[in-house]
């Protein structure tokens, strides 16, 4: 995985408007489950889902957000994503 902002960078007041951006990559077929997990985010659309890949490659899923204030913690912990055959979620987490 790999986690991006758009902006990638802002100075100025809060409440801002933001994009979290994560490319999601898989070695083959299968479903992967995420969710954003930063309170810091106001969220404007759906953090939770599911997206289906029909063999490898790479997915990218986008959530609208505001920045309500600046995260007080340099490693927040911003999405969770995974599913293994059973279909479990599970903790792996990106920043």
């Amino acid at each position: 995985m790999h986690l991006h902002l758009v902006p990638a960078s802002y100075t100025g007041p809060c409440p801002s408007p933001i994009q979290l951006v994560a490319d999601i990559t898989t070695n083959g077929p299968g479903t992967v489950w995420y969710s954003f997990l930063s309170g810091a985010v106001a969220k404007k659309t759906p953090s939770e889902g599911t997206i289906n890949f029909e063999a490898a490659g790479i997915r990218s899923i986008t959530l609208e957000g505001t920045i309500r204030e600046t995260p007080r913690v340099p490693d927040t912990r911003v999405l969770a994503a995974m599913q293994d055959e059973q279909g479990r979620h599970g903790p792996q987490t990106t920043r």
